[in-house]
């Protein structure tokens, strides 16, 4: 069975900001929490693929843009999620209800059923985000951050 884990580090990406979590905008927040993405099998003894350290409000961002699109009827059957800082390039392409994975940069690939792949993407984005939540309180004052929450709970439902 089809996993995507997060793991998050307590300390964000040292960015050049001097605003607060509170008064940040959506750019400065799309750079600043960072966290690294297994996409693997449930039982986590085999990784398909190991997003490095990212930004992960960004990478959030673009990946509930690929889902919403797997999910429209007359939608693009591919989509990709590029580092912010050019560390990765990863592929998605959807044929015959399997969605397959590939990082452009390494020779890591892999399919997974159209359903399982959505169900559990979804499922990750929300866990995503409730942990940024919990981890950093003060963001949830934040409009930028409250109109960059909403966009992506829109995308994905």
């Amino acid at each position: 069975m089809f996993k995507i884990v997060l793991q998050m580090s307590e300390s964000p990406i040292i960015r050049e900001t001097k605003q607060s979590l509170e008064t940040m905008s959506v750019d400065d927040l799309l750079w600043y929490f960072s966290g690294m993405i297994n996409f693997c099998n449930t039982s986590q003894e085999q990784s398909f693929l190991l997003v490095p350290e990212t930004s992960l409000l960004s990478f959030l961002d673009d990946f509930s843009k690929i889902i919403q699109n797997f999910q429209l009827p007359n939608g693009t059957p591919e989509g990709m999620v590029e580092d912010l800082d050019g560390n990765f390039s990863i592929l998605f392409s959807m044929v015959n209800e399997r969605i397959h994975i590939k990082d452009a940069f390494l020779e890591s690939e892999f399919t997974v059923n159209k359903a399982d792949f959505i169900f559990e993407a979804k499922s990750f984005i929300v866990r995503s985000m409730q942990e940024i939540e919990n981890l950093f309180s003060d963001l949830i004052e934040n409009p930028s951050y409250q109109q960059l929450a909403t966009d992506i709970e829109e995308r994905i439902r």
